[in-house]
């Protein structure tokens, strides 16, 4: 038989199945009328034991997905006993529920489709052409015929003129809260007070034109939620008029403070933690000096200097600013003027209880990710003949980069690549060159100076992300960054002393009040950011149309938002029947272990590896079983561990990160709740086959804000 005459039986065959189809809607197909189509061979019905496996498969997903959206209905789901089942004849259901009618099927397949839309972002327009195909086809004719009555789009959007070319839409601060409570469901039982960050940030509609955005978002302390509270729009870049801009916002935050915000009958406080921004979205806001500024350091009135055509600061801090400082305008070159001299009060001073200083924490994503690591990068690459690396060295150091590819975990979300791509690096890849990947392939490539020097930040930068080193250590990261910034100016010139370096000396004493730098950066807003601009689909009133998905998202999200701070929680799933067993273990066999910020998977040689014995072994897992009544992981030992590096006063082993070799050739057994953390390992290239390896400072929830 031809191919061609293999599929001209094919297309007739499914033709005959279709012109079925049509003539009985309501019948099922039978055995006879089902295709198996194996190694281009037409069978006229399925194996028996692939049909059973294929039918029980799809059983198990759909109930699974079904009971979701039962729940979600609000509708008990009650199911038959094994005995029950044996006395069920087959034309009977294997799963009942109480009191469900038709119309509340009909509302559960609504609310699944309606959800599903939102969530990948389909266009109104492919909604609506799928509607008539589900109503014609489908049998589904409780349908609406417009994807706009399935979806709730508001009809009409509340747009106030700001300014002489800009337009706000407010969606409000209590109405975010609202959202966040009710999908969280436990967070208002474990606390009795909201700590609020915000974020304002510009956002580029367009390459070839001013066309941008400017929106206000909000989240909670130390959860990773994030939430639309306004958006400015405007095709002048950013506001002009930032009193009317965040009239609406300042109101309502402080009527929140002032009476506070009730959940289930119970009022939580409310209040300010933060406000994270860049520096520039930050010196607009509250009306200071931009970086350029010779007086624009926010945490002290130290004052730059110009040289060799740039705005420079000496390496001290000088008297610290207070909030009554800023409220006083002591300082008369630090505030803004209008064009009459007269200083510029910022809207931000009208907040109830906010200080404009202690409450603005430095950046590390700007600071110091795009800011000083980037920086470092263009020196080396393109920078003065006398720092740059030379061509055989920075080719080494992108095959280095390469070469630990296939080892990165999934909680990155970018893998590393060619330096000759970093001007187009994003923040996450500075930062993983910064705290894993730079110390092995900067060695041996930069002269000994500048690669201590680079060391000297890689500690002080890690003790400062870490949750257990910064409770020990943030003296010793304090004067890490002094030594590292004295050594930086004698290596390549006080000229190079920027803004981003001399505010790099109040680092830690925002790590001292807020905690680990994940706590107040930007990472989980600039994320959100960019799932808000894929909500606009043309460039005609794109403010609408983001007021408008937010909406839609609002009212058909289903899913419940899981809180998780540190909680925990281990969720096993995966099969594993092919993974090693040791005696006296049991099934079942899983092949994931998910904490809270991190997943284990087993005999994956990127996801593996993690501490045990309170991080002092660190072993390869291999499987996950039963014992005793108890999950354990088996895998192998690192039998050979020692120092990565070290520097004056500290070993890598206190940071744990090691330089490992071979593997124990017996398998052990330990524990799942003696996991502490999960490592970043990778080859180190050299002749013993050695691997580095560093725990996982940050979490993939930080990565990933949800909407």
């Amino acid at each position: 038989m031809t191919s061609g005459h293999r599929r001209r039986l094919i297309r007739n065959q499914l033709n005959y199945n279709i012109a079925q189809i049509e003539k009985s809607p309501n019948d099922t197909f039978t055995e006879q009328h089902q295709l198996f189509i194996e190694n281009d061979v037409i069978h006229e019905e399925v194996p028996f034991s692939l049909e059973k496996e294929i039918n029980q498969s799809r059983e198990i997903n759909y109930t699974r997905e079904l009971d979701q959206f039962y729940n979600d209905a609000g509708i008990e789901i009650v199911r038959p006993s094994s005995s029950q089942l044996a006395i069920l004849s087959p034309n009977e259901s294997l799963c009942y529920t109480s009191d469900i009618e038709p119309q509340n099927v009909s509302n559960i397949f609504k609310l699944h489709l309606a959800s599903w839309a939102t969530k990948e972002n389909i266009t109104l327009k492919a909604m609506d052409g799928l509607l008539k195909i589900l109503k014609r086809h489908g049998g589904h004719d409780y349908l609406p015929s417009s994807s706009r009555t399935l979806l709730k789009t508001p009809r009409t959007t509340y747009i106030k003129s700001v300014g002489a070319q800009g337009s706000y839409w407010h969606y409000g601060l209590e109405l975010g809260l609202f959202t966040f409570l009710e999908k969280s469901k436990s967070y208002h039982l474990e606390n009795e007070s909201i700590n609020l960050m915000f974020n304002i940030d510009g956002l580029p509609l367009s390459h070839s034109s001013y066309n941008e955005i400017w929106p206000i978002l909000g989240s909670i302390f130390k959860v990773n939620y994030v939430f639309v509270i306004g958006i400015y729009h405007s095709q002048v870049k950013k506001p002009t008029d930032i009193y009317a801009y965040l009239e609406d916002f300042i109101k309502e935050v402080n009527n929140l403070i002032l009476n506070g915000f009730t959940c289930e009958e119970k009022n939580l406080a409310v209040r300010v933690h933060c406000f994270c921004a860049d520096v520039p979205a930050k010196a607009s806001m509250l009306c200071i000096k931009g970086h350029s500024g010779y007086n624009s350091c926010t945490k002290c009135n130290v004052r730059g200097y110009h040289k060799e055509r740039r705005t420079c600061f000496p390496v001290i801090i000088g008297e610290k600013r207070t909030d009554q400082s800023f409220k006083e305008h002591i300082d008369y070159e630090y505030h803004s003027k209008d064009q009459n001299g007269i200083l510029i009060q910022s809207p931000l001073e009208n907040i109830i209880g906010f200080g404009m200083v202690t409450n603005v924490p430095l950046d590390y994503q700007h600071l110091l990710c795009l800011g000083i690591v980037k920086k470092f990068i263009s020196i080396w690459w393109a920078g003065d003949l006398r720092h740059r690396v030379p061509l055989r060295f920075r080719k080494l150091v992108s095959f280095k980069l390469l070469g630990i590819r296939n080892n990165t975990p999934q909680e990155f979300q970018r893998k590393p690549r060619s330096l000759k791509y970093y001007m187009q690096f994003k923040a996450t890849e500075f930062r993983q060159i910064l705290l894993y990947t730079g110390v092995f392939v900067l060695k041996r490539c930069l002269s000994n100076e500048k690669y201590n020097n680079f060391l000297t930040l890689h500690v002080a930068i890690t003790i400062l992300s870490s949750p257990f080193l910064i409770t020990f250590h943030l003296e010793y990261a304090r004067k890490l960054i002094h030594h590292f910034l004295t050594t930086f100016k004698f290596i390549y010139g006080s000229h190079m002393i920027s803004h981003n370096f001399h505010s790099l000396l109040h680092l830690s004493d925002d790590a001292e009040k807020f905690g680990i730098l994940d706590n107040f950066s930007c990472f989980k807003f600039e994320n959100f950011m960019m799932q808000t601009k894929k909500l606009v689909r043309n460039f005609n009133r794109p403010l609408q149309q983001i007021a408008r998905r937010i909406e839609e998202v609002t009212k058909n999200a289903t899913l419940d938002f899981e809180y998780i701070t540190s909680c925990d929680k281990i969720i096993y799933s995966g099969d594993n029947i092919n993974g090693p067993v040791l005696s006296g273990c049991e099934p079942p066999a899983y092949k994931k272990l998910r904490f809270h910020n991190f997943i284990i998977i087993a005999g994956d040689i990127r996801n593996n590896c993690c501490s045990v014995n309170e991080g002092k072994t660190i072993v390869r897992v291999e499987n996950i079983l039963m014992y005793n009544n108890c999950h354990v992981i088996i895998g192998y030992e690192y039998t050979a561990q020692q120092n990565l590096y070290s520097i004056p006063g500290l070993e890598s082993s206190i940071l744990n990160i090691y330089e490992v070799g071979s593997l124990s050739v017996i398998l052990k057994m330990w524990p799942v709740e003696d996991i502490k953390c999960k490592f970043y390992a990778y080859e180190t290239m050299s002749s013993d086959g050695s691997w580095a390896v560093f725990p996982i400072l940050h979490t993939w929830e930080n990565e990933k804000p949800l909407m």
